[in-house]
């Protein structure tokens, strides 16, 4: 999951894991700030990529990025809403869809 600086993504981030758990949904979180990621074919081992709603600007640049590296990984951006509320449930939800469907660019 990427953000803007970290701050609040860490309470989603914990409502995921929570909520992964409860349903026995093999998950590992791993949330930086989108400036950090200096070197794109680090995400090549990564099932997606998921970005805050603060941050979804940098999804053109960043999917431009991993196809130059032939890495297809789906991304999406969490909506406003369940960010705010650090809702885990809708975005665990979200991801699975995402992952389910390999799709990409969502929201």
């Amino acid at each position: 999951m990427l953000c803007a600086a970290g701050y609040s993504m860490g309470l989603l981030c914990t409502s995921i894991e929570k909520e992964a758990k409860d349903r026995g949904v093999d998950l590992l979180v791993v949330f930086r700030p989108y400036i950090e990621i200096t070197d794109f074919s680090i995400l090549k081992d990564f099932d997606a990529v998921i970005f805050a709603p603060q941050a979804r600007h940098k999804m053109p640049s960043y999917k431009k990025k991993l196809e130059e590296l032939n890495h297809n990984i789906p991304m999406m951006a969490v909506g406003f809403q369940e960010f705010g509320m650090a809702d885990g449930k809708a975005v665990l939800d979200q991801i699975l869809n995402l992952l389910k469907n390999k799709g990409g660019e969502k929201r």
